[in-house]
């Protein structure tokens, strides 16, 4: 770059041509900080501040503008400060990557129908928005990992874009192909549509917060929020819309404010915890309701079995007075039988009229069934009653033992 365009990029930058450095042969994956982190060690520049970029004709390199508060002495600020910046630069690479079983992404090549062994494209999107805000690697190593998930399509897509910006980040690689690939809607769209998002009654905040930040990453996709936003815009959405009658919900209520907001995977976890110790906790409960209702059964049992003892015993009476009558009644001649039966009758229209003075010496009949007076239980229609059978058997039974003639 000659003296002129030196002089116009400063006069632009609004840098004073005395406290401007220009380094020349800049890799293009070099983030600032780094830069800067170089350049500060030098104590002639004083301190510094990288006022713009721009590439070389060949695009393999950058040009930085650096701003010092000192003048610099007349020394050669070319291609030796830049080698010690790539060898921070690698030296930062090496110390901040991930360990060698770091959890890469699936693949995805954009076509259609998705070929045996890949993802679709939201699957893909989802992890992938996931893992870059998880790795802890330089820039250059999350660019390189995405890349090396791609092929086909998409990847001939993200190597139009680096040709094209060669300072494209991580993140600007995901939108170009959420651009390719992804959902239509604006930003603004998904901005009303995430602010609308409310827990459904009888749905988890779990389940809520995975659908919510589904549309968060969309938006952080086109650019509508960014990156060190993210954390606060979900909580400010998961306090809005939560159900005021969730009991983690309120617990976030209570406590969102007093600290920094998590991240996804920080607060699914708290989440779900909390839900499984108030699962556990309203446990016992059903099991305390479900103990209660068991001696209602057991006792309606015993009722029917007791019911069926007094059944049989009653049983059992009745066949002995039975052959008590019997016998009791047996006529020693037809012209006694025929004077017994018309005494028999006088004694019952007798009872009949005097029924509320006198009780009858012999039984009434009655139904076996319903233990209603006056008719049997081949002609009875009612229902069975098996108490008031009981209570008249048993009436009987001592009304024969005061008889006379019965032992």
């Amino acid at each position: 770059m000659d003296l002129s365009k030196v002089a116009e990029w400063s006069r632009q930058a609004q840098v004073s041509p005395a406290n401007c450095v220009i380094l020349t042969g800049v890799p293009l994956d070099v983030q600032d900080e780094t830069i800067l982190e170089v350049l500060n060690t030098v104590k002639a520049f004083g301190r510094t501040k990288i006022r713009g970029r721009r590439g070389d004709k060949e695009g393999m390199s950058l040009f930085v503008l650096i701003e010092t508060s000192e003048q610099p002495p007349n020394i050669d600020v070319n291609l030796n400060l830049v080698n010690a910046i790539d060898r921070l630069v690698d030296k930062c690479t090496q110390g901040a990557s991930d360990p060698l079983t770091y959890r890469k992404l699936r693949v995805f090549s954009g076509v259609q129908p998705v070929p045996p062994g890949e993802e679709d494209y939201d699957s893909w999107m989802e992890q992938a928005a996931q893992m870059i805000g998880e790795w802890q690697c330089a820039e250059p190593v999350k660019r390189q990992r995405i890349v090396e998930s791609l092929k086909g399509p998409a990847a001939d897509i993200v190597r139009f874009l680096k040709v094209s910006s060669p300072v494209s980040t991580a993140a600007d690689y995901l939108r170009a192909l959420d651009t390719a690939y992804g959902s239509t809607e604006s930003e603004s769209d998904l901005m009303v549509k995430f602010g609308s998002t409310y827990q459904e009654p009888g749905e988890k905040l779990s389940t809520f917060l995975y659908r919510l930040d589904k549309i968060l990453h969309r938006i952080f996709l086109k650019g509508g929020v960014r990156s060190e936003d993210l954390n606060r815009r979900r909580m400010e959405q998961v306090i809005k819309g939560a159900l005021t009658t969730d009991m983690v919900a309120m617990r976030l209520r209570v406590t969102y404010s007093l600290r920094d907001p998590p991240n996804f995977s920080e607060l699914l976890r708290e989440v779900r915890e909390e839900e499984n110790w108030i699962s556990a906790r309203d446990r016992p409960k059903v099991g305390v309701a479900a103990a209660m209702a068991v001696p209602q059964v057991t006792s309606s049992e015993k009722e029917i079995d007791s019911l069926k003892r007094d059944m049989k015993e009653l049983s059992t009476q009745v066949s002995k007075l039975l052959k008590i009558v019997t016998a009791a009644s047996v006529p020693e001649s037809p012209s006694k039988k025929t004077g017994l039966v018309v005494e028999s009758d006088a004694k019952v229209r007798d009872a009949v009229v005097k029924k509320d003075h006198v009780m009858p010496v012999k039984p009434d009949i009655f139904c076996y069934k319903c233990g209603e007076d006056g008719h049997t239980r081949r002609e009875c229609t009612g229902e069975e009653n098996l108490r008031k059978v009981n209570q008249k058997l048993i009436k009987q039974s001592r009304m024969a033992g005061n008889s006379r003639g019965v032992l």
